[in-house]
């Protein structure tokens, strides 16, 4: 049976999903045709994860003769196990890791939380104030998830969760900026192809993956949390074409987290993070200090 040999373990928002869809349109890699599956890390509570190992084998029976055969869940990261987990399970692993500006990942994973019913405070300021309760168990929202991610200040404490890979699967490792992917997603994509060994001379449609667009109403989903016969109801007898025009109808009426952070909040936040910036540039060996402006 084929064993994944390529994981793209994160960070959130910081285009893996671009790089799961540029990767997996190469004919010399296959990707898992389901993303986030999150069959490692199990110190994170992942409400949907693929457990069992031959269910998390199989979604990679098709991949033939495949050069690469990947998988991403962007929890790998953020687990403080997924490491060595991986590691356990194939030593011979290629890690690519993705990462951007702390303040921009946090701001804009807030946004697809909100979307995604993995948080239900809509204002990002509020959410940030709210961490202390989480972090005792509290105002936690009833469709969490993911509830450990919402310490995004955590979450964004990217250097020792890169150290973590580093020292585990050393030059195993690729890591990449989301400003790379960005300003040159070919010259990025060629870097990963050559990492993991395949073809670096295919160039896919450099489309923009996973923008989090208006979200669904937070009160109909607490609703629907707090009376899962309802949901499992609408499931059952509302083809998915209505149930999205509901989820759109319903956006009208809830009020959207902003779409721009406030400059305040960023300077404060830019400042909280100086240290942990400072600290992952010097672990890459990369100038960061275009991330502190």
């Amino acid at each position: 049976m084929t064993v994944p040999n390529l994981f793209l373990v994160g960070a959130a928002k910081s285009g893996t999903t671009s790089m799961e869809n540029y990767l997996s349109e190469h004919p010399e890699i296959f990707f898992s045709p389901e993303s986030e599956v999150h069959h490692f890390g199990k110190d994170l509570d992942i409400k949907y994860r693929v457990a069992d190992r031959t269910e998390y084998l199989q979604l990679f029976a098709d991949a033939g003769d495949a050069v690469a055969v990947g998988e991403k869940s962007i929890g790998y990261l953020f687990s403080k196990t997924a490491a060595a987990e991986i590691y356990e399970f194939n030593p011979n692993a290629k890690i690519v890791i993705l990462l951007r500006n702390p303040v921009d990942m946090m701001f804009s994973l807030h946004r697809q939380f909100v979307r995604s019913s993995n948080e239900d405070i809509v204002d990002f300021a509020e959410a940030l104030q709210a961490q202390s309760d989480r972090h005792h168990g509290k105002r936690i929202p009833h469709t969490a998830h993911k509830p450990e991610m919402l310490q995004y200040f955590n979450v964004v404490d990217y250097a020792p969760q890169v150290k973590r890979y580093l020292e585990v699967f050393g030059d195993q490792c690729l890591v990449l900026l989301f400003d790379d992917l960005v300003r040159d997603p070919a010259g990025t994509y060629r870097a990963v192809l050559e990492h993991v060994g395949a073809d670096p001379d295919f160039a896919p449609e450099f489309e923009v993956h996973n923008q989090t667009i208006d979200l669904p109403s937070v009160a109909l989903r607490r609703l629907m949390a707090k009376v899962p016969w309802l949901t499992k109801a609408m499931r059952n007898v509302m083809p998915p074409r209505y149930r999205r025009k509901l989820r759109r109808a319903s956006a009208v009426v809830q009020k959207q987290p902003d779409r721009k952070l406030d400059p305040v909040l960023r300077r404060d936040l830019l400042c909280r993070f100086e240290t942990q910036i400072d600290a992952l540039g010097a672990l890459i060996d990369r100038d960061l200090s275009g991330w502190q402006s």
